[in-house]
């Protein structure tokens, strides 16, 4: 019996499998994989990168403690575990981690003298936990694996800085996990990224395999799961097959939902999909999807409706034109002519550096133009003293939620502080509305529908119980921020109307018609 014992523990040290049925029981008890089948492939994956892309209550939190103890104490190498902020982290530790010390003999005999919710000593290394909203307290953590938890509530732009602490490891075990929220976002950009690993089980009756979906596997009516050719009763927890749809791809994404496990029932699931009000929590968290709520994106459906209408091409010439420039990788551009009741767009493209918008203000006699000011300050306030009054560099501060924009001077140039989710909710309102005229040719700008649709607006809770919206990116969205730009300078230019505004540069006498008024 020691023998056998002893052979376990040595196999555990190779096996994380092994390692979670020898030392992290649950209530008592060896962990039942009978139960949840699809865990044990991604048990034994040794994969360098994993993201699943998961629903809520499946196990993947668990599987996360066990590598984190097993990589620790048998490979003696650092972890890196990341929540979306402290307080989850905290009660994820307490509830969590330090149950299944607590819970395993055999690791609360390794575990150190250092034992807290941010720094958990195992064997011969350790475990720094960290919450995402403090970048600086991760940055000072050089690690071998990293393991991000919930990264669809993270800061999208702390990941890279993340992913650098495993710069000077020769491990860099990654592993990415969340319950999605919308497409291309965070995990789900994460599983199109990887080889797409759905679940596949065999029907007992027809033989035939596939992967549950709720809307072809469930039948509501009888309360079963069925076989989507056969319609007779089939197990959903069933031994399946883990099958990639783009096999030679590095990273592992696997895809899981409440239908592959005994966690959840169909009358659980037939409530939740009938709960109208909650539809976005029954995908994201049930079925392990994404969701998109409706009128929360511009859809290409909606430029194509304006487009249909439009009786003019892309125009290069104009007059008392208004561009808005959004700085990227390239220059966007976004041109319209406002002597019509509703904003013409002109011109819509790309410009390799800024002295080729010097060529643009002219052509298109652009009277009032609003140029992102980040991340080529320099370069900006350069293009802006050399059309004085008539340029203004845009910045996104916080502001309170009711100001569009607010108008200043700042280093000799004039700049427009830019309330981003306000803004960004009256320029879509346009092409909702249909009140923005575009035209008929404008499938041929390169990228153009999926930088206007690449944005979708999200409702969160803040800290203080507050609900807020914000705007979150599923890839560029260039056009989208030079459009922006393009409506306040409307704005500003209506602004001016009423002072019969001509700029400095386009009037012999240097004077301004609207008297001692100051662009502010």
């Amino acid at each position: 019996m020691r023998k056998l014992k002893e052979a376990n523990e040595q196999f555990a040290r190779q096996n994380q499998l092994i390692y979670a049925k020898l030392y992290h029981p649950v209530r008592g008890k060896t962990i039942n994989f009978n139960r949840f089948p699809y865990l044990v492939d991604i048990y034994e994956d040794t994969a360098k990168e994993i993201a699943v892309q998961k629903s809520g209550q499946c196990g993947i939190s668990e599987y996360l403690i066990d590598e984190a103890f097993f990589l620790t104490e048998n490979y003696k190498i650092v972890g890196l575990y990341c929540f979306p902020a402290q307080a989850q982290l905290n009660a994820f530790s307490h509830a969590r981690v330090e149950q299944v010390i607590k819970q395993s003999s055999h690791l609360s005999n390794i575990c150190g003298d250092t034992n807290n919710v941010s720094l958990r000593e195992i064997g011969n290394s350790h475990i720094y936990f960290r919450g995402m909203q403090d970048i600086k307290q991760i940055i000072s953590v050089d690690a071998d694996y990293l393991m991000l938890d919930e990264i669809d509530a993270m800061r999208q732009d702390y990941i890279p800085i993340v992913e650098k602490r495993l710069g000077g490891s020769l491990h860099k075990i990654k592993r990415f996990v969340s319950t999605p929220t919308y497409p291309n976002y965070g995990i789900n950009a994460k599983y199109k990224e990887g080889d797409q690993r759905e679940w596949f089980i065999k029907c007992e009756h027809c033989g035939y395999w596939q992967y549950l979906d709720f809307f072809k596997n469930v039948d509501l009516k009888r309360g079963i799961y069925i076989c989507k050719k056969c319609k007779r009763n089939i197990n959903n927890l069933m031994k399946g097959e883990w099958i990639a749809r783009h096999k030679d791809r590095e990273l592992h994404s696997y895809h899981i939902s409440k239908l592959m496990s005994s966690r959840s029932t169909v009358k659980e699931l037939e409530k939740a999909f009938k709960d109208k009000v909650a539809l976005q929590q029954f995908y994201n968290f049930d079925l392990g999807l994404t969701y998109i709520v409706s009128g929360s994106k511009l859809q290409k459906d909606n430029i194509d409706a304006i487009v249909k209408k439009s009786d003019y091409d892309i125009k290069y010439s104009g007059y008392r034109c208004t561009m808005g420039v959004d700085v990227g990788t390239e220059i966007n551009l976004y041109i319209t002519q406002c002597d019509e009741e509703i904003p013409k767009t002109l011109f819509v493209g790309t410009v390799k550096d800024f002295e080729e918008l010097d060529r643009y203000m002219n052509v298109y006699n652009v009277t009032m133009c609003v140029i992102d000011a980040l991340p080529e300050t320099r370069e900006s306030k350069k293009f802006a003293k050399r059309f004085p009054e008539r340029v203004r560099l845009a910045y996104y501060p916080n502001m309170k939620m009711d100001i569009y924009y607010k108008k200043d001077h700042r280093d000799d140039v004039l700049i427009v502080d830019i309330n981003r989710t306000l803004s960004l909710d009256y320029m879509f309102n346009d092409f909702f509305m249909q009140t923005i005229k575009l035209p008929k040719n404008m499938e041929s700008v390169e990228d153009f529908y999926d930088q206007m649709t690449s944005l979708i607006r999200v409702k969160e809770v803040d800290k203080n119980g507050n609900q807020t919206a914000r705007y979150i990116e599923q890839g560029a969205d260039h056009y989208s921020h030079a459009r922006n730009y393009c409506r306040v300078a409307e704005s500003l230019l209506n602004e001016l109307n009423s002072y019969n505004f001509i700029p400095t540069d386009r009037r012999k006498d240097r004077t301004f018609s609207g008297g001692n008024k100051r662009l502010l």
